[in-house]
């Protein structure tokens, strides 16, 4: 090839034309539009196309006749010092005045060989360009050049696209039964059973938003079909268990309870099994049965027998079974293990009745019915609760808590509340006469004592409820 000069293909210099706002968005000069780019020139080349032809193929015009000048032209020199600005034409007046860019030929840019050769000039010695007083450093910087690693050895971004297959393979992930589809229908399953949230969550419009703003390619299934994955995913789970954790147990303890949904009006018996897996105590809700027959102790008996069943578990696995003290419930775990040894009373149900047997007390009843009296005051009038909430420092304010009827300890943390603001509660009541009157200080000593006497009871409540 040594003697030939092979032309390329040029292409016009439309950086200088463009004003960068941003790393992918760019700003003409003369008609001041904004132009995405993800950092080549094929985006800023199609505008110039549509909006500015004529200046473009002048642009590409000079960058020809710069690139690949006549070789026999002997009066041809080694550069077109002519600029972008007088080969476009003015631009519009509004425009900011700008540094005019020299446009520069190919051989100007190429670095020159170690014999002290270019690649472009046939062999004749190459003079550096701070030696060169003829000869003016380029402006404007190729896009080949600016592919080059920096002189500090920091290699430039990679701006390549994704190929047509990876595309493709990314766009099917989110049709259903796709590997992403998949992978977000689970997390969304997850989401739903870890936090208790009902099925119909799917069809609400806030989360419907969130998704199609997060993950806009993800196809939300309906209430449905999320039902049927889920008990698809339980039957999984469970044929799971089956084949690993209990595979090899030899004892277990169960327990189960009774409770009643009072807005439905419907009854139902929870059965957890307790066990030990790898050297530490596993426990596994079995079911949650509906109770349509009667609560006594036999059919609560062939419950359990049904679930032990579907689980293929044994009665005779059974150790031992902890229930409440009701008879019905102790007659049911007599019936299922055929030994009454084999029963315990559960020991959070047996403080609990301690409790309510020391708050049954009549003694207490006409001392705690003025504090009850005091707190609705509060909860109900919105000008003693802001006052109360004012009197107390910023930002430690507290409220005053009611107590409710199936918690015994809801009585113990009322009285404990109430006496750490009895000091704002009476400033408060001193300013409001015909509101309800403060407790007289005989009874805030008498409710002290009530403290002490419940405290060991609460303390034991929490620590078992913190086990289970």
């Amino acid at each position: 090839m040594a003697g030939r000069s092979q032309k390329r293909k040029a292409s016009a210099n439309l950086k200088p034309e463009f004003e960068t706002i941003s790393q992918f968005e760019k700003r003409c000069r003369r008609c001041k539009q904004m132009v995405k780019t993800c950092g080549n020139t094929t985006n800023l080349k199609q505008h110039f196309l549509r909006k500015h032809e004529e200046i473009y193929h002048r642009l590409l015009a000079a960058a020809q006749q710069a690139e690949n000048p006549d070789p026999d032209d002997p009066d041809a020199p080694d550069e077109v010092p002519e600029q972008v600005e007088a080969v476009a034409g003015p631009s519009r007046e509004s425009d900011p005045p700008r540094v005019p860019s020299t446009v520069t030929p190919s051989r100007q840019v190429q670095q020159p060989s170690q014999a002290g050769t270019s690649a472009r000039n046939l062999g004749q010695p190459t003079m550096p360009a701070e030696a060169d007083p003829q000869r003016v450093p380029s402006t404007a910087t190729p896009s080949r050049q600016s592919q080059q690693p920096s002189r500090a050895g920091t290699p430039a971004r990679n701006l390549s696209q994704p190929t047509m297959p990876a595309t493709f393979n990314t766009s099917n992930s989110f049709k259903i039964g796709g590997a992403r589809d998949k992978q977000l229908v689970n997390a969304l399953m997850f989401m739903i059973a870890k936090d208790n949230e009902p099925f119909r969550i799917v069809e609400k419009e806030g989360f419907r938003y969130f998704c199609s703003v997060a993950v806009p390619q993800f196809q939300i299934p309906g209430k449905t079909k999320i039902t049927y994955l889920m008990d698809k995913k339980f039957s999984e789970l469970k044929t799971l268990v089956k084949d690993t954790s209990f595979k090899d147990i030899d004892y277990i303890c169960i327990t189960f309870d009774v409770w009643t949904d009072t807005m439905n009006h419907k009854s139902y018996l929870g059965i957890t099994a307790h066990f030990m897996e790898n050297g530490k105590l596993a426990s596994l809700i079995l079911n949650t049965v509906h109770l349509e027959e009667r609560h006594l102790g036999v059919n609560i008996k062939n419950k359990v027998e049904e679930t032990f069943k579907d689980w293929g578990l044994r009665t005779l696995q059974i150790v031992l079974v902890v229930t409440d003290g009701a008879a019905n419930m102790v007659n049911a775990a007599n019936l299922l293990t055929g030994n009454e040894d084999k029963h315990l009373h559960c020991i959070a149900h047996v403080l609990n009745l301690i409790a309510e047997v020391v708050l049954a007390n009549p003694f207490l009843a006409p001392l705690l019915a003025p504090v009850k009296v005091i707190i609705t005051a509060f909860i109900q009038s919105y000008i003693l609760s802001d006052e109360l909430r004012d009197a107390q420092p910023p930002g430690e304010a507290l409220k005053l808590m009611q107590s409710v009827i199936t918690r015994w300890n809801s009585e113990f943390y009322m009285i404990q509340r109430f006496l750490k603001l009895k000091d704002y509660i009476s400033g408060v009541l001193i300013n409001h006469p015909d509101s309800v009157q403060m407790i007289s200080a005989r009874k805030v000593s008498e409710l002290q004592e009530v403290m002490t006497l419940l405290e060991p009871l609460e303390e034991m409540t929490r620590h078992l409820s913190l086990v289970i």
